[in-house]
C-alpha cells in the first residue's frame, strides 16, 4: 500500500495551486456560477430544495451543514489553508483543514446542481485528502522558518506514513480504478456494440454540445469531419475501451505508469474537446501517479509501524474494497462510484424525438432510480432539450430556461430531477409527474416570483415522432 513515489515539493505545489485555480476559474469554466467545492454556498443558495437529488444516505449526514453562512465560513477557512497548503505553511495542519474542508464541501453539494457524484472533482477530492499523509520539505516557509527563525519548530508528525508513499500509492488506487471502471461500464451497458460506430455517433451529434462556447468552431468542425469517417469512430471507440482496462496494469508495474497517464492526458483532452466533460483537474492529480527515478521510496529503515499508520492504512484498504463493491453492484454515490458512462447503446434513438410510448418505457425502465432519483442519467440523451419540454398555458414556447434562471442555475440539473420526475411517473405510478409539475407551479406563482399567476397553468410535454403531446399539465391536476 506504501510503494508509490515519495511526492516532492514541486508536484505538491502544482497539484494544490492548479486545483485553487480551477476553483477560482468556476464560474468561466461552469457558468454562470461554477461548479467546485468554493462555490457551494453559491450553488446551495441559488438552488430550490425541489432540484436537489441526493439519493445515498452518506451525503444526508451533512444536510445539517445546508446553510449558507456555514459553507461561507468553511469556504474562508479553506482558502486560507489551501493557499498556506502551496507555500508549505502549516504542515499536518493545513494539509488536514484542506483536505477535510474540501471534502465536507464536495459532500455537502453532492446532489445539488450535481448528480449522483460529481466526478470531474472526484479524484482531486480524494487527492487533497491523500496530500495529508505527506510533507513540506525543503522548498516550503515550513523549512524556511526552521532553518532561520526557530530550530526546535517542527509542523510534521514522526509517523512512517507521511514520509512513504502512501498518498501515491492510494490515488494510484482511486485514479486508475475510475479509469478502469469506465471501461467496464462500457462493456456492462453496449457490450461489444460500444466499438460499433453508431454508438459513439449518437453521442458525437448531440445538439446540445453546440452550446459550448469556448472554441465552439473549432470543436464543432472537428466533430463534423470526425463523423464522416465511420473507421475513425471506431478507432476512437476501441482504443479507448482498451486503454481504460489495461490501465490498470499500472498498479502492479511501476515500468507502464508513466506510459498510462500520457495516454490518460490524451484521452481526458480528446473527450473536452469533442464531447464537453472537463476532467483536467483530475489530470493533474495523475502526477501523484508517476514514479520518477530520482525521488527515492519508502525509506528501508527499522522504524516502527504505530497504530496511526495502522488505522490509516485499514481505512485505505476499506474504502478501496468499497469502491470494488460499488463497481460490482454499479452504486452510484459518494463517495464511491461506479462510474457510468456515455454507453448506452442509442442506435435506436434520434435527439429530436422519441419514436413511441413504447421507446418511453424503455428509457423509463432502463435509467434505474435510487430512493427516487435517476442513477442513469450520465447519458446525453436524457438532457431531452428537444424531446422534453415545459411549456405555459397553451403556447408551444418551451420555458425551461427561464424556470432555471429563478430556481435552479444549472439546466442540466433541472433536467436531471424532471427526468427522474418522468421515470418515477413510469415504473411507479402517473401520480408522480402530476406532483412535481404542481410543486413547479406553486414556486413559480409565489409572491416573490410571480412568473405566473393562479388563473394559467403549465405542462409537461414529450416529443414523439408524430407530434408533441402533453404528459402532464398543472390543469388536469386543479380540476380533479
Amino acid at each position: 500500500m506504501c510503494d508509490g513515489p515519495v511526492i516532492s515539493d514541486l508536484i505538491r505545489i502544482i497539484i494544490y495551486a492548479y486545483l485553487l485555480f480551477d476553483c477560482f476559474m468556476g464560474k468561466i469554466t461552469a457558468p454562470p456560477i461554477g461548479d467546485t467545492p468554493l462555490q457551494a454556498h453559491v450553488l446551495l443558495q441559488k438552488t430550490n430544495p425541489l432540484f436537489w437529488s441526493i439519493n445515498n444516505k452518506f451525503s444526508r449526514y451533512f444536510l445539517f451543514l445546508h446553510r449558507y453562512e456555514y459553507l461561507k465560513i468553511i469556504i474562508r477557512i479553506a482558502k486560507i489553508s489551501w493557499i498556506c497548503c502551496i507555500v508549505g505553511l502549516g504542515g499536518f495542519i493545513t494539509r488536514s483543514i484542506t483536505g477535510i474542508s474540501v471534502f465536507i464541501l464536495s459532500t455537502s453539494i453532492i446532489g445539488i446542481g450535481k448528480i449522483g457524484v460529481r466526478h470531474r472533482w472526484h479524484v482531486p477530492t480524494w487527492t487533497l485528502l491523500a496530500l495529508i499523509f505527506t510533507k513540506f520539505k525543503t522548498n516550503s516557509v515550513d523549512h524556511l522558518i526552521t532553518t532561520y527563525i526557530n530550530s526546535r519548530y517542527n509542523a510534521e508528525p514522526n509517523q512512517i506514513i507521511f514520509d512513504s508513499g502512501f498518498s501515491s500509492k492510494f490515488i494510484q488506487c482511486i485514479s486508475l480504478y475510475t479509469l478502469f471502471a469506465a471501461g467496464i461500464s462500457k462493456l456492462r451497458n453496449s457490450g461489444i456494440q460500444w466499438i460499433l460506430p453508431g454508438t459513439l455517433t449518437f453521442y458525437l451529434s448531440d445538439p446540445t454540445l453546440d452550446n459550448f462556447t469556448v472554441m465552439s468552431k473549432f470543436r464543432k468542425d472537428l466533430r463534423r469531419l470526425i463523423l464522416q469517417y465511420p473507421l475513425i469512430i471506431i478507432m476512437i471507440s476501441g482504443s479507448s475501451l482498451i486503454f481504460e482496462l489495461i490501465s490498470i496494469f499500472a498498479l502492479f508495474f511501476p515500468s507502464i505508469r508513466l506510459i498510462i497517464v500520457i495516454f490518460a492526458w490524451a484521452f481526458h483532452f480528446g473527450i473536452l474537446l469533442l464531447l464537453s466533460p472537463n476532467y483536467l483537474p483530475q489530470c493533474v492529480c495523475y502526477l501523484m501517479i508517476i514514479d520518477i527515478p530520482c525521488h527515492t521510496k519508502i525509506y528501508q529503515t527499522n522504524m516502527n509501524i504505530n497504530y496511526v499508520d495502522i488505522f490509516v492504512i485499514v481505512t485505505a484498504i476499506m474504502i478501496i474494497v468499497g469502491y470494488l463493491l460499488s463497481l460490482i453492484y454499479c452504486y452510484e454515490g459518494w463517495p464511491f462510484t461506479s462510474v457510468p458512462m456515455y454507453a448506452l447503446d442509442r442506435r435506436q434513438f434520434t435527439h429530436d424525438y422519441l419514436i413511441d410510448e413504447n421507446q418511453l418505457n424503455y428509457l423509463g425502465n432502463e435509467l434505474h432510480l435510487l430512493n427516487g432519483i435517476s442513477v442513469g442519467c450520465n447519458d446525453q440523451f436524457s438532457f431531452g432539450e428537444t424531446w422534453i419540454r415545459i411549456t405555459k398555458n397553451d403556447g408551444n414556447m418551451n420555458i425551461i430556461k427561464q424556470i432555471c434562471f429563478h430556481m435552479c442555475p444549472f439546466e442540466y440539473a433541472f433536467r436531471h430531477s424532471l427526468l427522474s420526475a418522468l421515470i418515477r411517473s413510469i415504473v411507479i405510478s402517473k401520480h408522480e409527474m402530476d406532483i412535481f409539475i404542481l410543486n413547479i407551479f406553486d414556486i413559480l406563482a409565489a409572491d416573490d416570483l410571480q412568473f405566473i399567476t393562479k388563473n394559467e397553468f403549465i405542462s409537461v410535454e414529450i416529443h414523439f415522432k408524430d407530434g408533441w403531446k402533453t404528459y402532464s399539465t398543472s390543469k388536469r391536476i386543479k380540476e380533479h
